[in-house]
C-alpha cells in the first residue's frame, strides 16, 4: 500500500516482488511486517518501525514454515533499510562508534541468516559503515595458543599416508578411488596467508583482525556441541580473541576462567570477501563429488585455541582440511567402523557418543582400526566422505 522503501530495497521484477509479498501475507505476521516497513517511510520514528519489522522477521525465521525463504529476504530487507536510515541520519547527528557497531552487527547477521539476493547491497553498506570505525590495534598473538597440547595418543593408531609433494590430479584420484585419507605437504606454498613478509600473512592474526575485527561471528561456547552447557553466541571477532584466545596470557582472572570458545565451520570468507585473496582454492577441489549434488565448493573456517574439540562425526562430502596456523590433531575411523562408534539418535546420527579424550568410557571403540595425525601449518588433509 505504500511505495518506496520496500520497492527500492528489493531490486525485483514486478512478478517476483508480488510473489514475495504474497508469501509474507500468507503468514500471520506478514501484513504487520509490510505495514511497519511502509510506516518507516512516513513517520519520524522510522528506525523504530524497522526495528519492530526486524523482530517479526527474526521470530518467523526461527519458526520454520513454507514461507521461511520469504522471511529470510524480509530480514535482509530490514537490515538494509535500517542501515540506510542510520547512515542518512548520521550525516546530521554524527552517531557514536557503538551505534555504528550495532548497525554493522545487524548487517552481519543478515549475511548469516538472510537471503543471498541481498548480499551485494549489504556488502556495500558494510563498507560504508566501516569507514567510520577505528582500525583495530591488536598485539601480536603467539600461535602457541593454537598448538596441540594433548599428547595422548592411542597405541593402536595407524599413521595417515603422507604425500611430501603435491600429487598430480591423476595420482590424487587414486586416493579418492581407494577412499583413503592422505596428508599433502607443500600444497599451500602459494597462499598469501602463509607467505612471510606478505601483508596478507595471518601470523600474529594482525591481518584478520584488521580486516574483520569489528565483524560479528558465531562462537560455539562450551566444550563441544554434545555437551549440555554448549551454546552459540554472537560476538565481534575482536571480542572473541579477547575472551577466548588471550585468556592463557592475560592477568585478568575472569578472562582466564572463560569457557572454551570455538569458531567452527563458519563461512567467514563469504561474509568478509576481502579475506578471500589470502587463501587459494586447492586444485583438487575440482574433482566432482560422487556423493553429493552440491556444485559450489564450501569454504569454511575453524578458529580456536588449544583445547577446542570437535566430536567424532562424519560428513557426506569430500573434505580438504588446510592448516594455516597452529596445530590440529585428528583421529579418524573408516566408514566400516561406524556401527561400532555408538552413533547418536537422529538428527545427530552422523555424530558418535564416544569422547576420544575419555576412551575408558568406550574402550571397545579404540580396538577398531583408526588413524591419527597432527596437522601443522602448510599441510592439507584429505578426508573422504564417511570417515
Amino acid at each position: 500500500r505504500k511505495k518506496g522503501l520496500l520497492s527500492q530495497s528489493l531490486v525485483l521484477g514486478g512478478k517476483r516482488r508480488t510473489a514475495f509479498k504474497k508469501g509474507l501475507l500468507s503468514h500471520s505476521n506478514g501484513f504487520e511486517f509490510l505495514n511497519l516497513m511502509g510506516d518507516a517511510l512516513e513517520f519520524q520514528n522510522k528506525a523504530e518501525a524497522v526495528s519492530k519489522a526486524e523482530k517479526l522477521a527474526w521470530d518467523a525465521i526461527h519458526e520454520p514454515t513454507d514461507q521461511t525463504i520469504q522471511w529470510r529476504l524480509a530480514y535482509s530487507l530490514t537490515a538494509v533499510a535500517g542501515a540506510r536510515i542510520f547512515l542518512d541520519s548520521n550525516r546530521i547527528n554524527h552517531s557514536s562508534i557503538q551505534e555504528h557497531r550495532m548497525v554493522l552487527r545487524r548487517l552481519d547477521v543478515a549475511l548469516m541468516i538472510g537471503h543471498p539476493m541481498m548480499y551485494p547491497k549489504i556488502h556495500r553498506l558494510i563498507a560504508e559503515i566501516q569507514k567510520s570505525l577505528p582500525e583495530i590495534d591488536f598485539p601480536l598473538i603467539s600461535t602457541h595458543s593454537f598448538e596441540n597440547q594433548n599428547s595422548m595418543s592411542s597405541p593402536c593408531a595407524r599413521k595417515v599416508p603422507v604425500e611430501k609433494e603435491p600429487p598430480s590430479q591423476s595420482q590424487f584420484n587414486k586416493h579418492i578411488f581407494n577412499k583413503q585419507p592422505v596428508v599433502i605437504q607443500r600444497a599451500m606454498q602459494d597462499w598469501p596467508a602463509l607467505e612471510p613478509g606478505n601483508v596478507q600473512n595471518w601470523s600474529g592474526f594482525q591481518r584478520i583482525l584488521k580486516v574483520a575485527g569489528h565483524r560479528t561471528i558465531p562462537v560455539e561456547v562450551g566444550r563441544h556441541y554434545m555437551c549440555t552447557n554448549w551454546t552459540l553466541k554472537l560476538m565481534s571477532l575482536q571480542e572473541y580473541f579477547l575472551r577466548h584466545v588471550l585468556k592463557g596470557s592475560t592477568t585478568n582472572v575472569a578472562a582466564k576462567q572463560a569457557v572454551t570458545g570455538y569458531v567452527a565451520q563458519h563461512e567467514l570468507f563469504k561474509q568478509v570477501p576481502e579475506l578471500c585473496s589470502d587463501i587459494r582454492m586447492p586444485e583438487y577441489c575440482t574433482v566432482e563429488s560422487r556423493n553429493t549434488n552440491e556444485e559450489e565448493v564450501q569454504v569454511n573456517i575453524w578458529l580456536g585455541p588449544s583445547g577446542t574439540i570437535t566430536p567424532l562425526h562424519y560428513d557426506r562430502y569430500h573434505n580438504f582440511l588446510c592448516q594455516v596456523l597452529g596445530e590440529k590433531k585428528i583421529t579418524m575411523f573408516a566408514p566400516n567402523s561406524s556401527s561400532h562408534l555408538h552413533p547418536c539418535e537422529p538428527p545427530l546420527n552422523n555424530t558418535s557418543q564416544v569422547d576420544p579424550y575419555s576412551p575408558r568410557s568406550h574402550s571397545d571403540v579404540f580396538k577398531q582400526p583408526h588413524w591419527e595425525v597432527t596437522l601443522r601449518p602448510g599441510e592439507m588433509l584429505y578426508i573422504p566422505p564417511g570417515w
